[in-house]
C-alpha cells in the first residue's frame, strides 16, 4: 500500500518525494522596470458634476432633467414619468 502512495520507494527507502515538502519561494517583492509598458500609471478620469437643469440620458429611464446634485453621492433626476434618485457613479447616466 505504502508503493503506491509514493511514501516508500520500491527500495525501502523515501519515494519519488522525498517523503517532505519542500519550501515554497519566498515573495521577494518585483523591481521597476522602467521601460515596461505594463508600468503605465493609472489615470483616473475626473468625476462627473451635475447642475440643476442639465440634460442627461439614463440607459433604462430615457431622457431626462437634473434637479438636484448631491456631490458626489446621488443626483435627483426628473424623468418625465418619475423622479429618480441615481447613485453616482453610474455608467448607465450619460449628460448630454
Amino acid at each position: 500500500m505504502d508503493l503506491l502512495l509514493g511514501l516508500i520507494g520500491p527500495h525501502g527507502g523515501p519515494g519519488a518525494y522525498g517523503g517532505e515538502m519542500k519550501p515554497t519561494r519566498s515573495a521577494a517583492p518585483r523591481r521597476y522596470l522602467s521601460g515596461s509598458p505594463f508600468n503605465v500609471p493609472v489615470v483616473e478620469e475626473p468625476a462627473e458634476t451635475y447642475e440643476p437643469r442639465d440634460l442627461v440620458t439614463h440607459d433604462k429611464y430615457g431622457l431626462g432633467s437634473v434637479l438636484e446634485f448631491d456631490h458626489p453621492s446621488y443626483v435627483l433626476v426628473d424623468f418625465g414619468s418619475s423622479r429618480v434618485s441615481v447613485a453616482l457613479p453610474c455608467v448607465k447616466l450619460f449628460k448630454l
